[in-house]
């Protein structure tokens, strides 16, 4: 395949891909959300954990945009800097499964027999946690 073809492939499957609304929706909100959680000390207008105890319980207003908690703390504050730690545990999250499943997939196809056990492991686990969603429904 040539270098021409591969760029065409990936312009073709971005264009079809991006021709839905949803998608362009969805990667809108996606790249907000690590915006936000990138320039979160830009953005909030207030340190997420200083207290003030007077200010506890307030409404939304243009002062605090979604209120503040019990403690004083600016809600919105404190979203923004959550998302940070979301983000990053996302990302740890994705690193990990796929370092994992990569070793366990390169093991498994080089050395075969018992190691192919361990994928059928997987499934085991994964029926098991469908079952047990099951019983509780």
């Amino acid at each position: 395949m040539t270098e021409r073809n591969r760029f065409n492939d990936f312009r073709t499957f971005f264009r079809r891909l991006f021709y839905r609304k949803i998608v362009i929706v969805g990667a809108v909100i996606a790249v907000v959300f690590v915006l936000a959680a990138i320039f979160a000390p830009a953005i909030a207008p207030y340190q997420p954990n200083k207290i003030d105890i007077a200010n506890s319980l307030r409404p939304i207003s243009s002062r605090n945009l979604l209120g503040t908690d019990e403690n004083g703390r600016d809600v919105f504050s404190r979203i923004i800097f959550g998302a940070r730690t979301s983000l990053m545990i996302g990302i740890v999250a994705v690193i990990f499964a796929a370092v994992v499943g990569i070793l366990l997939g390169v093991t498994s196809g080089y050395f075969g027999g018992i190691i192919d056990i361990s994928g059928n492991s997987a499934d085991v686990i994964r029926c098991a946690a469908y079952f047990s969603g099951v019983i509780t429904i």
